[in-house]
């Protein structure tokens, strides 16, 4: 397994110093595109991965206003919905 990145490693440095930043571009694309095709137990190492439906927490990307978040009650033990 460590003679794979060591390959991986040599491949990408030759490319970078032959084509410059165009060939470390490229190996990086080729990098990517390797991984695409391994799974591990059977689900594949790019798999989408899906976002939440519900908010992990009140607040979101941005922090509401003390008076919204203090209008309920808040515990730290409270359960989720």
């Amino acid at each position: 397994m460590k003679r794979n990145w060591y390959a991986i490693a040599i491949l990408v440095l030759l490319a970078a110093g032959v084509a410059g930043p165009v060939g470390l571009v490229c190996a990086a694309l080729v990098v990517l595109l390797s991984l695409a095709q391994v799974s591990a137990l059977g689900v594949p190492y790019c798999a989408p991965v899906r976002f939440p439906q519900t908010a992990l927490s009140p607040d979101g990307v941005t922090r509401r206003t003390y008076r919204t978040l203090s209008a309920h009650p808040f515990s730290i033990w409270q359960k989720r919905r």
